[in-house]
């Protein structure tokens, strides 16, 4: 079992960056509606790296800086990162974090779970397809995501982490 010490004002900043490229650069980049979700990614580093409590925090308040720079409804990035935050702390002690295939299976597996949810929440409020004319953005946004978690999870262990420290 691992400790780990993140550096607290680095996480912030990385967390702020990638708000902002989330919001801006990556619909400048992607011209369609597939693009990766960094900032599921961040809450999911994070809950996996410091447990239920501290990834249902993170995942809760990015959530809300989202939904209030989102034209969404509001409410719902905050309850869907806040669940994956606090899933992926459940997975703290279960899963071995520095593998690769960690990085592919529970990224995929929470894409999978957050864009398909917010899919059908959505539904309930605005007029969108159906779920098998959207197939292909929810599938497009899934590998695109998984995709990203590799690179992305080692970058921000270069950044985040202070110290691993074996108990």
């Amino acid at each position: 079992m691992f400790k780990i010490r993140f550096k607290t004002l680095t996480f912030a900043i990385v967390a702020y960056l990638t708000v902002i490229v989330q919001v801006t650069l990556l619909n400048v980049f992607f011209l369609s509606m597939i693009k990766p979700d960094l900032i599921l990614l961040l809450v999911l580093f994070f809950g996996l790296y410091n447990g239920e409590k501290s990834g249902l925090l993170c995942g809760m308040i990015l959530g809300v800086v989202v939904d209030i720079l989102s034209t969404g409804i509001f409410g719902i990035n905050s309850f869907l990162l806040g669940f994956v935050g606090f899933v992926s702390g459940a997975l703290k002690e279960r899963v071995y974090t520095n593998h690769i295939l960690t990085s592919i299976i529970v990224g995929f597996s929470a894409s999978l779970i957050s864009v398909s949810s917010y899919y059908l929440l959505a539904n309930n409020f605005y007029r969108l397809p159906s779920f098998p004319q959207n197939a292909v953005i929810i599938s497009g946004t899934v590998f695109c995501t998984t995709l990203c978690n590799i690179f992305f999870v080692r970058m921000l262990e270069k950044v985040i982490i202070f110290k691993q420290m074996t108990l």
